[in-house]
Order: structure tokens, then sequence, then C-alpha cells
């Protein structure tokens, strides 16, 4: 008789060792879901403010030029908007760099040339060499704290990295609009320098 009541025991100690668990992994499996909703409807609110500031501008933009008001403020305020978030970091980093505390175009080329190791001419030739062509201006300068070379070629711009000499990027040239060959995005020369539009 006491083995049986010990059975007994054991299964219904089983029994609720399940329960307890089966209602700790629901209870984890509520809380999850809880703040996975929180933070889509987190992300959902940022986008739909987004969109919202969006649609405002436009509608105010439309406003006040079907009554002929002067939209060219707002337009240069849009346009500094994009234009302060459209600055994107190098996708290189050459092998000299220097700190930034704002403009690049602020630091004196002289600072820049203490840290070179290559010259203009020898960064003119690699960039010649390779993508063909000659160069009509090379400049030293500090691209957001990488110290390079920005060698120009018919309607390309070659970065060279004013420590080795590696070709750090091919672009098209902000300058010039020079028709020239399209290139993908994604190509890359045989110097393995990512070219880019």
């Amino acid at each position: 008789m006491n083995l049986m009541n010990l059975k007994k025991k054991s299964l219904i100690f089983f029994a609720a060792s399940t329960l307890l668990l089966i209602s700790a992994l629901a209870i984890g499996f509520v809380a999850h879901a809880q703040q996975n909703s929180t933070q889509r409807k987190a992300k959902q609110a940022q986008i739909g403010s987004d969109v919202t500031r969006n649609i405002e501008k436009t509608v105010t933009k439309n406003n006040a030029s079907h009554q002929g008001k002067d939209v060219s403020e707002s337009d240069s305020q849009e346009k500094d908007y994009h234009e302060k978030d459209s600055h994107e970091k190098p996708s290189y980093t050459s092998s000299l760099t220097i700190s930034t505390t704002g403009n690049d175009d602020d630091t004196p080329v002289s600072e820049l040339e203490k840290l070179v190791k290559i010259t203009s001419d020898q960064a003119k030739k690699f960039a010649e060499d390779a993508i063909g062509g000659t160069a009509t201006e090379v400049k030293l300068e500090n691209d957001d704290g990488n110290v390079v070379y920005a060698v120009v070629i018919g309607d390309q711009e070659v970065k060279i990295d004013a420590g080795d000499g590696k070709v750090l990027l091919v672009e098209k040239d902000d300058a010039g609009d020079k028709a020239g060959p399209e290139q993908d995005e994604n190509d890359v020369n045989e110097k393995g320098a990512e070219i880019k539009d």
C-alpha cells in the first residue's frame, strides 16, 4: 500500500511540475510577444510621423504655389535637409587618416602634405594606370578623415591612398557634366577598387 501511495504522489508531483513549466513558458512567450508588439508599434509610429511630415511639406508647398507665393525658401530648406542627409562616409579607409572636427575642406593642405608617403605625380600615374586616360587634375584632400589624392581623368575621379598609392575608389566626377561610359555601382576595376557613379 505504501508503494502505491508513493507512485501516486510521484505522478501528482510530475504533473504539477509539468504544468508549472508550461505556465512559465506561456508567460515568457506572452512577454516576448508584447515586447515585439511595442517595438513594432514604435517603428510604425516613426514611419507614420515621417510620412505625415513629408505630406505636410508637400501640401504647404502646393498651397503656396497655388496662391502665387514664392516657395524658393521652402525649396532651399528642403534642399539643405537633403544635402545634410545625403553626405555619405566613404566606403573605404585609407592607410593615412587624420582626425576631423568639422568641414573636411578646412584642413590645410600643408597639414596633409606632412603625412603623405607618395607624391602627386605618383598618385597621378597610379590613377592613369588603373583606368587609362590622362589626368587633368590632382588634388590632395581630407575625405572624412582619409588622406587621399583625388585624380580627375575625363569624367571620373579616382581616389588614391596618399600613404600606399592604392586605388581606393573610382567614381563619376561631381564637377563635370561630361558624358562618359556608364558603370554599374558594383563594378570593380582590375586593381580591386570599387567603381561608383
